[in-house]
């Protein structure tokens, strides 16, 4: 993920949680001291407050003491797209031991986690629309392991304000992943969530029997 976001501290430990987040979300930056000329071609700069006023620059976002490095990185990357607000966000969940998610916003990976239960997987999907504000938001679950994709859907839908949509999504293709793909989005399972992200499934409604319809109807194995 090709952003134009600059670190620029001397502290060793903002300099420390700001890195860790964007290299696990593969958002590529530079370094800069607080003191130096900001390159042209930068469009955000983080830094803390101490260090603010030595930066001339007109996107400047701040990590407080106790602020989450996670949200204060999501503002940099909306920041530097331009963007207060999305068009659309998709997250994409490809269910089974291990559960993929995917976040992909106005057609852009953004970030993708892997989950160990179903719960932590519906509780990361509520704090990625909760940190993410869009005019469309579309929850994609692959139906490729029926039962574990009915028991997340069923959990989302109780979970989800009632203007997210819910699909799923049949993953046929979406599991044949190569090494090279799978190292650069974060595992086969990040991986095979990004494709179902893309793919359109089948809208549910909101509530349980029309959840078992539509799988019936679309769902099927990779």
């Amino acid at each position: 993920m090709k952003e134009k976001i600059a670190v620029a501290t001397v502290s060793g430990k903002a300099f420390y949680l700001l890195v860790k987040e964007l290299k696990r979300r593969k958002v590529d930056f530079i370094s800069i001291r607080p003191d130096e000329q900001v390159p042209p071609d930068v469009n955000v700069v983080i830094t803390t407050p101490e260090e603010q006023a030595q930066i001339d620059h007109l996107n400047i976002v701040v990590l407080g003491k106790s602020d989450d490095p996670t949200l204060i990185v999501d503002e940099a990357l909306r920041l530097s797209q331009g963007k207060s607000l999305y068009e659309e966000v998709v997250v994409g969940l490809d269910p089974g031991k291990v559960l993929g998610v995917a976040l992909i916003a106005d057609g852009e990976l953004l970030e993708t986690r892997s989950c160990q239960t179903l719960k932590h997987a519906s509780d990361t999907v509520v704090k990625i629309l909760n940190r993410f504000p869009a005019s469309r938001r579309i929850v994609r679950v692959g139906s490729g392991v029926m039962p574990d994709a009915l028991e997340l859907t069923q959990r989302l839908d109780r979970v989800l304000p009632p203007d997210v949509v819910i699909e799923l999504v049949p993953e046929d293709g979406t599991s044949h992943i190569s090494v090279k793909e799978a190292n650069r989005i974060g595992g086969r399972d990040a991986a095979s969530a990004a494709r179902i992200a893309e793919r359109r499934g089948r809208p549910i409604d909101r509530h349980y029997r029309s959840v078992r319809r539509a799988s019936k109807k679309g769902g099927s194995s990779a």
